[in-house]
């Protein structure tokens, strides 16, 4: 039975992503707003510095996914290397990210993708 990588019944393939893009998309241009996430979601000490508080907002958050037993990564919901690059261009091209809160081209697209798998 073969997958369709745009129509996942469970959604559950943009989840296991959602941890590896908020992992890309963190620089210090985008700290202070995963800085609120984390202090404000999950009780991070707000006198960390800052980074480390990104990070373990990103790291709680794939904590919960797997606590609630969201699959983590795209294999366990059949997705493989052989699609990610059919998948990066069609969200590329149908999903608009190029003008996103952090814009995003086809390349990082199927790099997030690839550290999910």
């Amino acid at each position: 039975m073969e997958v369709n990588v745009y129509k996942n019944p469970t959604c559950f393939s943009r989840w296991s992503v959602r941890p590896r893009w908020m992992k890309h998309v963190l620089s210090e241009k985008t700290v202070d707003r995963f800085v609120k996430y984390g202090v404000n979601v999950f009780n991070i000490d707000p006198s960390l510095d800052k980074m480390d508080i990104a990070n373990k907002a990103i790291e709680e958050t794939y904590k919960f996914f797997e606590s609630i037993n969201i699959p983590m990564h795209l294999r366990e919901v059949g997705i493989d290397e052989s699609r990610i690059d059919e998948m990066a261009h069609h969200v590329a091209i149908n999903e608009g990210l190029d003008e996103a809160w952090v814009p995003l081209q086809e390349k990082d697209i199927s790099d997030i993708f690839r550290a999910s798998l």
